[in-house]
Protein backbone atom coordinates (compact mmCIF):
# COMPACT_ATOMS: atom_id res chain seq x y z
CA UNK A 1 0.00 0.00 0.00
CA UNK A 2 1.58 3.21 -1.16
CA UNK A 3 1.96 5.89 1.69
CA UNK A 4 1.30 9.44 0.71
CA UNK A 5 0.64 12.74 2.72
CA UNK A 6 -0.17 16.24 1.59
CA UNK A 7 2.73 18.73 0.78
CA UNK A 8 4.83 20.15 2.89
CA UNK A 9 4.34 16.89 5.14
CA UNK A 10 7.73 15.63 6.30
CA UNK A 11 9.27 11.99 8.31
CA UNK A 12 12.05 9.79 8.30
CA UNK A 13 11.89 6.28 9.53
CA UNK A 14 12.16 5.69 13.18
CA UNK A 15 11.37 1.71 13.27
CA UNK A 16 11.71 0.30 10.04
CA UNK A 17 11.47 -3.27 11.29
CA UNK A 18 12.81 -5.61 14.40
CA UNK A 19 13.79 -8.88 13.89
CA UNK A 20 14.29 -11.31 16.60
CA UNK A 21 17.97 -13.12 16.07
CA UNK A 22 19.75 -15.60 17.82
CA UNK A 23 17.78 -14.57 20.69
CA UNK A 24 18.04 -11.10 20.83
CA UNK A 25 15.97 -8.16 18.73
CA UNK A 26 17.98 -6.09 16.19
CA UNK A 27 17.28 -2.60 14.49
CA UNK A 28 16.93 -2.12 10.67
CA UNK A 29 16.95 1.73 10.26
CA UNK A 30 15.72 4.09 7.33
CA UNK A 31 17.44 6.79 6.37
CA UNK A 32 16.19 10.12 6.76
CA UNK A 33 13.35 10.86 3.75
CA UNK A 34 12.79 14.58 2.31
CA UNK A 35 9.18 13.35 1.38
CA UNK A 36 6.75 11.38 3.01
CA UNK A 37 5.81 9.56 -0.04
CA UNK A 38 9.16 7.69 -0.80
CA UNK A 39 7.72 4.76 1.65
CA UNK A 40 11.15 2.75 2.69
CA UNK A 41 9.59 -0.68 2.99
CA UNK A 42 11.28 -3.44 5.37
CA UNK A 43 13.62 -6.53 4.00
CA UNK A 44 11.25 -8.90 1.84
CA UNK A 45 13.55 -11.93 3.48
CA UNK A 46 12.39 -10.91 7.04
CA UNK A 47 8.54 -10.78 9.27
CA UNK A 48 8.79 -7.57 10.66
CA UNK A 49 6.78 -7.36 13.81
CA UNK A 50 3.46 -5.11 14.43
CA UNK A 51 3.82 -2.28 16.38
CA UNK A 52 0.49 -1.99 18.40
CA UNK A 53 1.51 0.70 20.86
CA UNK A 54 3.92 3.50 21.42
CA UNK A 55 5.06 6.21 24.03
CA UNK A 56 8.08 8.26 23.88
CA UNK A 57 9.63 9.25 26.95
CA UNK A 58 11.16 12.83 27.42
CA UNK A 59 14.60 12.22 26.04
CA UNK A 60 13.01 11.14 22.47
CA UNK A 61 13.00 7.09 23.03
CA UNK A 62 10.23 5.29 23.04
CA UNK A 63 8.53 2.39 24.16
CA UNK A 64 7.05 -0.10 21.76
CA UNK A 65 4.65 -2.80 22.14
CA UNK A 66 4.81 -5.12 19.33
CA UNK A 67 4.51 -8.76 17.33
CA UNK A 68 5.67 -11.88 16.08
CA UNK A 69 4.78 -15.11 15.20
CA UNK A 70 5.92 -16.35 18.84
CA UNK A 71 4.26 -13.59 20.88
CA UNK A 72 3.74 -10.25 22.18
CA UNK A 73 6.96 -8.09 23.18
CA UNK A 74 7.48 -4.88 24.95
CA UNK A 75 10.44 -2.52 23.68
CA UNK A 76 12.70 0.38 24.15
CA UNK A 77 14.45 2.51 21.57
CA UNK A 78 16.71 4.70 21.94
CA UNK A 79 16.65 8.63 21.48
CA UNK A 80 18.19 8.26 18.45
CA UNK A 81 16.42 4.99 16.84
CA UNK A 82 19.93 3.21 17.04
CA UNK A 83 19.15 0.50 19.71
CA UNK A 84 16.40 -1.68 20.60
CA UNK A 85 16.28 -3.90 23.65
CA UNK A 86 13.71 -6.10 24.89
CA UNK A 87 11.85 -4.99 28.50
CA UNK A 88 9.14 -7.60 28.61
CA UNK A 89 10.01 -10.87 26.43
CA UNK A 90 7.43 -13.06 25.57
CA UNK A 91 6.64 -15.68 28.12
CA UNK A 92 4.44 -18.66 28.60
CA UNK A 93 2.99 -17.54 31.98
CA UNK A 94 -0.27 -15.90 31.78
CA UNK A 95 1.10 -14.13 35.33
CA UNK A 96 4.07 -12.21 33.68
CA UNK A 97 3.54 -12.19 30.08
CA UNK A 98 1.31 -9.96 27.71
CA UNK A 99 -1.32 -11.47 25.40
CA UNK A 100 -2.26 -8.53 22.95
CA UNK A 101 -0.84 -5.73 24.57
CA UNK A 102 -1.89 -2.03 23.34
CA UNK A 103 -1.39 1.31 23.93
CA UNK A 104 0.84 2.72 26.77
CA UNK A 105 1.05 5.95 28.82
CA UNK A 106 4.23 7.11 31.29
CA UNK A 107 3.24 6.39 34.45
CA UNK A 108 5.39 8.72 36.58
CA UNK A 109 9.28 9.40 35.62
CA UNK A 110 10.77 5.69 36.12
CA UNK A 111 7.30 3.52 35.25
CA UNK A 112 5.47 2.81 32.33
CA UNK A 113 1.93 1.47 32.25
CA UNK A 114 0.55 -1.09 29.30
CA UNK A 115 -2.81 -2.16 28.46
CA UNK A 116 -3.04 -6.24 28.53
CA UNK A 117 -6.12 -6.34 26.59
CA UNK A 118 -6.91 -9.68 26.26
CA UNK A 119 -5.74 -10.40 29.85
CA UNK A 120 -8.24 -7.78 30.99
CA UNK A 121 -5.86 -5.58 33.00
CA UNK A 122 -3.11 -2.92 32.99
CA UNK A 123 0.81 -3.90 33.86
CA UNK A 124 2.72 -1.50 35.22
CA UNK A 125 6.83 -1.80 35.05
CA UNK A 126 9.73 0.02 35.23
CA UNK A 127 11.24 1.60 32.43
CA UNK A 128 14.01 -1.56 32.95
CA UNK A 129 11.31 -3.95 32.09
CA UNK A 130 10.33 -4.77 35.97
CA UNK A 131 7.16 -6.04 36.67
CA UNK A 132 5.68 -3.41 39.29
CA UNK A 133 2.09 -4.04 39.47
CA UNK A 134 -1.15 -5.31 38.08
CA UNK A 135 -4.23 -3.01 38.10
CA UNK A 136 -7.57 -4.45 37.32
CA UNK A 137 -9.25 -8.33 36.26
CA UNK A 138 -11.37 -9.51 33.93
CA UNK A 139 -14.92 -9.07 34.74
CA UNK A 140 -17.61 -6.05 34.05
CA UNK A 141 -18.02 -4.18 37.80
CA UNK A 142 -16.36 -1.09 38.60
CA UNK A 143 -12.48 -1.53 38.67
CA UNK A 144 -12.52 -4.57 36.40
CA UNK A 145 -11.84 -4.61 32.44
CA UNK A 146 -13.50 -6.45 29.39
CA UNK A 147 -10.90 -6.34 26.82
CA UNK A 148 -9.77 -2.40 27.41
CA UNK A 149 -7.43 -0.77 24.44
CA UNK A 150 -6.87 3.26 25.12
CA UNK A 151 -5.15 3.98 28.48
CA UNK A 152 -4.20 7.59 29.67
CA UNK A 153 -2.82 9.21 32.98
CA UNK A 154 -3.74 12.28 34.28
CA UNK A 155 -3.87 13.24 38.29
CA UNK A 156 -2.25 10.50 39.33
CA UNK A 157 -5.42 8.07 37.51
CA UNK A 158 -5.45 5.69 35.05
CA UNK A 159 -8.53 6.69 32.44
CA UNK A 160 -8.74 3.12 31.03
CA UNK A 161 -11.09 2.90 27.58
CA UNK A 162 -13.16 -0.06 29.13
CA UNK A 163 -13.70 -0.94 25.39
CA UNK A 164 -15.54 -4.41 26.11
CA UNK A 165 -17.94 -2.81 28.83
CA UNK A 166 -18.66 0.68 26.78
CA UNK A 167 -17.30 2.85 29.35
CA UNK A 168 -14.59 4.69 30.39
CA UNK A 169 -12.83 4.16 34.39
CA UNK A 170 -10.21 6.26 36.00
CA UNK A 171 -8.67 3.85 38.59
CA UNK A 172 -5.70 4.18 40.91
CA UNK A 173 -3.15 2.52 40.95
CA UNK A 174 -4.23 -0.07 43.74
CA UNK A 175 -7.45 -0.62 41.28
CA UNK A 176 -9.86 1.81 43.44
CA UNK A 177 -12.15 3.45 41.19
CA UNK A 178 -12.38 7.35 40.93
CA UNK A 179 -15.01 7.30 38.67
CA UNK A 180 -16.39 5.51 35.72
CA UNK A 181 -18.21 7.35 32.64
CA UNK A 182 -20.48 5.94 29.94
CA UNK A 183 -22.51 3.36 29.31
CA UNK A 184 -23.14 0.82 26.60
CA UNK A 185 -26.16 2.76 24.37
CA UNK A 186 -26.88 5.29 21.63
CA UNK A 187 -27.63 8.25 23.73
CA UNK A 188 -25.45 11.07 23.01
CA UNK A 189 -23.08 10.56 26.25
CA UNK A 190 -23.08 7.21 25.46
CA UNK A 191 -20.81 4.30 24.20
CA UNK A 192 -20.42 1.72 21.54
CA UNK A 193 -16.42 0.21 21.65
CA UNK A 194 -14.48 3.55 22.70
CA UNK A 195 -10.89 2.59 21.66
CA UNK A 196 -8.75 5.34 23.10
CA UNK A 197 -8.86 8.32 25.28
CA UNK A 198 -6.80 11.59 25.71
CA UNK A 199 -7.11 14.09 29.28
CA UNK A 200 -6.40 17.70 28.85
CA UNK A 201 -5.26 20.05 31.60
CA UNK A 202 -8.15 21.21 32.43
CA UNK A 203 -9.28 18.14 33.00
CA UNK A 204 -11.59 17.51 29.24
CA UNK A 205 -11.88 14.21 28.13
CA UNK A 206 -11.95 13.17 24.77
CA UNK A 207 -13.18 9.40 24.13
CA UNK A 208 -12.49 7.81 20.57
CA UNK A 209 -16.18 5.86 20.05
CA UNK A 210 -15.42 4.26 17.61
CA UNK A 211 -19.01 2.43 17.52
CA UNK A 212 -20.89 5.85 17.22
CA UNK A 213 -18.00 7.57 14.87
CA UNK A 214 -16.99 10.17 17.15
CA UNK A 215 -14.20 12.01 19.27
CA UNK A 216 -16.91 12.76 22.13
CA UNK A 217 -15.34 15.74 24.58
CA UNK A 218 -16.63 15.54 27.85
CA UNK A 219 -16.34 18.20 31.14
CA UNK A 220 -14.07 17.21 34.28
CA UNK A 221 -17.71 16.31 36.00
CA UNK A 222 -18.22 13.72 33.00
CA UNK A 223 -21.15 15.94 31.39
CA UNK A 224 -20.65 15.48 27.34
CA UNK A 225 -20.00 18.67 25.66
CA UNK A 226 -19.39 18.81 22.23
CA UNK A 227 -18.37 15.90 19.77
CA UNK A 228 -16.05 15.60 16.70
CA UNK A 229 -17.91 13.23 13.79
CA UNK A 230 -15.52 11.25 12.03
CA UNK A 231 -15.90 9.38 8.60
CA UNK A 232 -17.11 5.98 8.30
CA UNK A 233 -20.30 5.76 9.89
CA UNK A 234 -19.39 3.85 12.76
CA UNK A 235 -18.29 0.71 10.33
CA UNK A 236 -14.93 2.06 10.11
CA UNK A 237 -12.03 0.56 12.22
CA UNK A 238 -10.33 3.72 14.33
CA UNK A 239 -7.47 2.92 16.52
CA UNK A 240 -6.19 5.60 18.04
CA UNK A 241 -6.09 9.14 19.44
CA UNK A 242 -3.53 11.49 20.47
CA UNK A 243 -3.47 15.17 21.33
CA UNK A 244 -1.03 17.96 21.25
CA UNK A 245 -2.74 20.52 23.52
CA UNK A 246 -0.19 22.99 22.74
CA UNK A 247 -0.51 23.13 19.29
CA UNK A 248 -4.29 22.44 19.49
CA UNK A 249 -4.31 19.15 17.32
CA UNK A 250 -6.58 16.29 17.85
CA UNK A 251 -5.40 12.89 15.42
CA UNK A 252 -7.54 10.26 15.32
CA UNK A 253 -5.72 6.61 13.80
CA UNK A 254 -8.65 5.17 11.16
CA UNK A 255 -7.11 1.97 9.71
CA UNK A 256 -10.24 1.08 8.22
CA UNK A 257 -9.87 4.02 5.79
CA UNK A 258 -6.08 3.73 5.90
CA UNK A 259 -6.27 7.46 7.40
CA UNK A 260 -4.92 9.71 9.75
CA UNK A 261 -7.07 12.54 10.29
CA UNK A 262 -6.24 16.05 11.71
CA UNK A 263 -8.71 18.09 13.71
CA UNK A 264 -8.40 21.34 16.17
CA UNK A 265 -9.60 21.40 19.25
CA UNK A 266 -12.48 23.39 18.29
CA UNK A 267 -13.77 20.24 15.66
CA UNK A 268 -12.56 21.40 12.59
CA UNK A 269 -10.34 20.11 9.84
CA UNK A 270 -6.74 20.92 9.64
CA UNK A 271 -6.00 19.82 5.84
CA UNK A 272 -5.81 16.47 4.25
CA UNK A 273 -4.29 14.32 7.42
CA UNK A 274 -2.17 11.29 6.19
CA UNK A 275 -3.37 8.14 3.78
CA UNK A 276 -1.96 5.12 2.60
CA UNK A 277 -1.00 4.11 6.34
CA UNK A 278 -2.68 1.42 8.69
CA UNK A 279 -1.73 2.89 12.15
CA UNK A 280 -2.39 1.32 14.86
CA UNK A 281 -1.31 3.74 17.34
CA UNK A 282 -0.14 7.73 17.79
CA UNK A 283 1.84 9.39 20.03
CA UNK A 284 3.23 12.77 19.64
CA UNK A 285 7.63 13.34 20.12
CA UNK A 286 8.81 15.94 22.42
CA UNK A 287 10.42 17.89 19.41
CA UNK A 288 6.73 18.19 17.88
CA UNK A 289 6.60 15.45 15.30
CA UNK A 290 3.93 13.02 14.85
CA UNK A 291 4.68 9.55 15.72
CA UNK A 292 2.57 6.54 14.13
CA UNK A 293 2.89 2.71 14.85
CA UNK A 294 2.66 1.43 11.13
CA UNK A 295 0.73 -2.05 11.87
CA UNK A 296 1.42 -3.18 8.05
CA UNK A 297 4.45 -1.87 7.62
CA UNK A 298 6.36 -2.76 10.68
CA UNK A 299 7.66 0.39 11.61
CA UNK A 300 7.29 3.92 13.26
CA UNK A 301 7.31 6.96 11.55
CA UNK A 302 7.02 10.71 11.76
CA UNK A 303 5.98 13.05 10.22
CA UNK A 304 5.92 16.89 10.98
CA UNK A 305 2.71 18.73 10.71
CA UNK A 306 3.66 21.86 11.16
CA UNK A 307 4.23 22.08 7.11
Amino acid sequence: MRESAPSGLTRRGFLDTALRAAGAWMLVLAAPRASAQDRPGPPARWSPPRPRGLCFLPDGGAIVTAADDDGYVLLRVSPDGASVSTLVPVHPAEEDGLNLPTKLARWGDEQIAVVDTNRCRIRIYGLDGTPARTVGAPGFTPGRFHYPQGLAVSEGLLWVADTGNHRVQAVDKYGGVDRVIGMLGDAPDRFRRPRDLARLKDGTLLVLDEGHAAVKCFDDSGHLRARIELPGGGFARADALAVDEDRGWVCVAMSGLGRVLVFGLDGRARGAGLTGVAASALAFHPDGRLGVADLEGGRVAFYDLRG
